[in-house]
């Protein structure tokens, strides 16, 4: 990557190094395309520090106004917003201020990078013909398309853009997007989804210049429930978004890159690559440290000023962000997940050494935050309860989507704190407020995602003052080690490790309804006599009635 101009003279201003870096990027789609867009940055440049009006610089005061861009500073110095780390939440529109500098890449005077800039130019715009009906932005779980799209691109997008924000599930996606499109136009007549969006397209249910935006997120859930070629509601409804009226987002872990390509082709939608597809890039190292740094700051590990970091603190940061990457890049959650890792540590090498390096940071910070010796009392205490609600909110055995949400109820009996409330108010304070692992998930919406279903996307979210109705996990990254955490401890147990077969082959007989995949006559009596029936799932329990009926 290209030295950044301010360090070689920090008197240069920060628009002119955009600029120039811009010019530098490597990726050709990060620099400009044309190169009257590099002539409008530098006249607007111009305007902005130099001392001569545009149009009336003359060829022999170029010299000495080239010498006043380049030394020119504002008169008020800007300060950035101050990043605040949310853990594994996604960060939404309250960040909105500070978002834009944990991305990477070059940006365009509005400080928005390409990757910003090339989804919200298309959807502002309202000529059918010069957008899309439906768009798709993929990538690895944890690279931050929630973040981007809830923190990056909804606060700044235009009054004229009506924006219906939902979090995919498996089972009541269009019942809840139809109760958000009557919330955002409840003149809605239709009781049908399809017939709502149809509605929407074709009656003047929107004012003149209007459109509506549908962004589904986590829409794995969905695919993954929806496997077969049918045509599904969803299908159908979005069938009726023509770009111009009523379009359509949908946001996607890559590995369910084939299963969003049929999608796609069910809405008989092309997927063209830099029109209505892109996909969300990881952290190159180099950034990758610069928002470390930035997090460290945030929870006061590290000096305000980059300039005072001892050699040592360096060396931290270059080593924690090696051993996060993978082939030059970095997952950003698994930056904030080792930040609160590191919250209340010293930000030294020798820590890194103590913990053992930077890798499996997921397992290392679930053990450590409740089996180590150094846990807080309470987090100790709410163990075994907190396990237990935890494997509640898992995915089913083979799964690594984030899994569906739990009612409050669901989670109290789980916990074992059913006959003591205010002990699972403490478990859940734990859960959500301090570790993050779970997050509030409202039934009737989808999510807590922070950007309002209902109103203009540049209003901030207004805070929802009753308890949370149901959770989930706070971040699909999360199953993996989570999983691992949980099956650590119940392989030390003949219980444990029966309850982890059952598991598996129920996974396996649900996926084909088969004798042959049904537990033996000795795992079907040790299913019996070591794991509890009252814990085994619908799936276990249909597989144990198909097994008993098969041996007996």
């Amino acid at each position: 990557d290209a030295k950044p101009p301010r360090q070689i003279d920090d008197a240069i201003p920060g628009e002119l190094e955009r600029i120039c870096l811009k010019c530098l990027s490597k990726r050709m789609t990060d620099r400009y395309s044309t190169a009257a867009d590099l002539a409008a940055d530098l006249k607007h440049c111009r305007m902005r520090f130099g001392s001569l009006p545009a149009g009336k610089v003359r060829a022999e005061g170029a010299a000495a106004a080239e010498n006043n861009l380049l030394h020119q500073q504002p008169t008020v110095a800007f300060v950035p917003p101050r990043i605040v780390p949310k853990g594994l939440r996604s960060f939404d529109a309250h960040d909105a201020d500070f978002f834009l500098q944990l991305l990477p890449g070059p940006t365009d005077r509005e400080g928005l990078p390409e990757s910003l800039r090339f989804w919200k130019t298309r959807i502002e715009q309202t000529d059918a013909d010069a957008t899309f009906s439906v768009g798709l932005i993929y990538g690895p779980s944890g690279c931050g398309k929630s973040s981007s799209i809830k923190a990056g691109l909804l606060p700044r997008i235009a009054p004229h853009v009506l924006p219906v924000y939902l979090e995919a599930t498996a089972d009541d996606t269009e019942v809840r997007l139809l109760r958000g499109l009557k919330k955002q136009c409840p003149a809605l007549a239709a009781e049908d989804l399809a017939g709502a969006i149809a509605e929407l397209r074709t009656a003047r249910r929107l004012a003149a210049g209007q459109k509506l935006l549908i962004v589904l997120d986590q829409f794995e859930q969905w695919l993954h429930a929806h496997p077969g070629p049918q045509a599904e509601q969803l299908v159908l409804a979005l069938r009726q978004c023509d770009g111009g009226h009523v379009q359509c987002l949908v946001m996607v872990r890559d590995d369910f890159w084939m299963a969003a390509t049929r999608f796609m082709r069910q809405l008989e939608v092309p997927l063209v690559e830099g029109h209505n597809s892109a996909a969300v890039d990881l952290f190159p190292r180099r950034h990758a440290e610069k928002v470390l740094t930035s997090f460290g700051q945030a929870f006061g590990s590290l000096p305000e000023n980059t300039s005072e970091l001892t050699s040592d603190q360096r060396h931290f940061l270059t080593q924690a962000v090696e051993g996060l990457s993978e082939e030059g890049k970095v997952i950003c959650v698994r930056l904030a997940l080792f930040a609160e890792m590191m919250k209340g540590r010293p930000w030294k090498t020798a820590t890194l050494v103590e913990m053992g390096g930077a890798e499996g940071v997921g397992v290392t910070f679930l053990e450590e935050t409740f089996a180590s010796e150094s846990a807080p009392p309470d987090h100790r205490y709410h163990q075994q309860a907190a396990r237990s609600v935890l494997k509640a909110l898992l995915p089913e055995s083979g799964s690594n989507i984030k899994g569906q949400m739990r009612s409050r109820e669901e989670l109290l009996s789980a916990s074992g704190y059913a006959g003591r409330p205010h002990e699972f108010d403490d478990l859940l304070r734990v859960l959500d407020g301090e570790l993050r692992l779970i997050t509030p998930a409202d039934e009737g919406s989808g999510g807590s995602g922070g950007v309002p279903v209902q109103g203009s996307s540049s209003q901030p979210p207004t805070p929802n003052p009753q308890p949370p109705l149901a959770y989930q996990l706070s971040h699909d990254y999360l199953v993996p080690s989570l999983r691992d955490w949980l099956t650590r401890k119940q392989k030390e147990t003949r219980r444990g490790r029966a309850e982890l077969l059952l598991a598996d082959r129920a996974a396996v007989w649900n996926a084909r309804q088969e004798s042959r995949h049904l537990p033996s006559i000795w795992e079907h009596l040790s299913f019996v006599l070591l794991t509890r029936r009252s814990h085994w799932s619908e799936v276990q329990r249909r597989m144990m009635r198909a097994a008993t009926r098969h041996h007996w």
